[in-house]
């Protein structure tokens, strides 16, 4: 895809993500039940609300607040904690992935490659070759070898293997990388996920525990009963 045709197809996908969260909001703000759900929520995770604003967003035995939220002592305070529900859920879009302290193998390992493609001027990084921490159980089992704790890396779906990093800030394309899983560290090791040496030169590492930000595919694990 040219430029022009990356955009029109990143901003349909945003668009569609948004709309999606905004449905999942507006069935929210449809429950009496699930409102109070939510009102108690960030009532109870910030510090600054006392206990007589958990009795005024609790819902009575017929349905209705304690206090209307109209009421206009506390109408502001319910709006902006409204108005925060739409900015996490829908206005701030989020993507799966996470943290991982970034590890070089210089010196553990040889089998994590930088892989190129393409000649001359258009010669590029096609990925990057890495180990992820092993973070999921339920996730490793079912490619684990019968009899053994070793997994079968190749069982592992294709469009699952394929991820993308990046390092804050963002500062250019020098920070951004396709990643392609090669197999996965011990769960001794953490959180954190090894990638080719040549890492440190192309992102500018210097080792103060530096984190490299991944986005990955979501997926679903479904198990079947013999």
């Amino acid at each position: 895809m040219n430029q022009a045709e990356w955009l029109k197809h990143y901003n349909a996908v945003n668009t569609e993500n948004i709309l999606q969260s905004f449905m999942g909001v507006n069935e929210i703000f449809s429950d009496p039940k699930e409102i109070e759900k939510v009102l108690l929520e960030e009532v109870r995770g910030n510090p600054r609300y006392s206990m007589d604003m958990v009795q005024a967003c609790t819902l009575d035995k017929d349905g209705n607040f304690t206090i209307p939220l109209f009421d206009p002592i506390q109408s502001m305070r319910v709006q902006t904690m409204l108005n925060s529900v739409i900015k996490s859920r829908v206005t701030k879009q989020k993507i799966r992935g996470g943290a991982m302290i970034q590890v070089s193998n210089y010196g553990l390992t040889d089998e994590l490659h930088t892989v190129w493609e393409g000649e001359g001027v258009n010669k590029h990084i096609k990925h990057l070759e890495c180990f992820l921490p092993a973070t999921s159980k339920q996730f490793f089992e079912p490619f684990m070898k019968p009899g053994s704790h070793e997994l079968n890396i190749e069982d592992l779906p294709e469009d699952l293997r394929t991820l993308i990093g990046y390092r804050v800030p963002t500062e250019d394309k020098y920070s951004m990388a396709p990643l392609y899983v090669m197999g996965f560290l011990p769960q001794q090791s953490g959180s954190a996920m090894m990638l080719p040496s040549d890492i440190t030169r192309i992102s500018g590492s210097d080792f103060d525990i530096d984190k490299i930000y991944i986005m990955l595919p979501e997926f679903t694990v479904k198990t079947f009963d013999e």
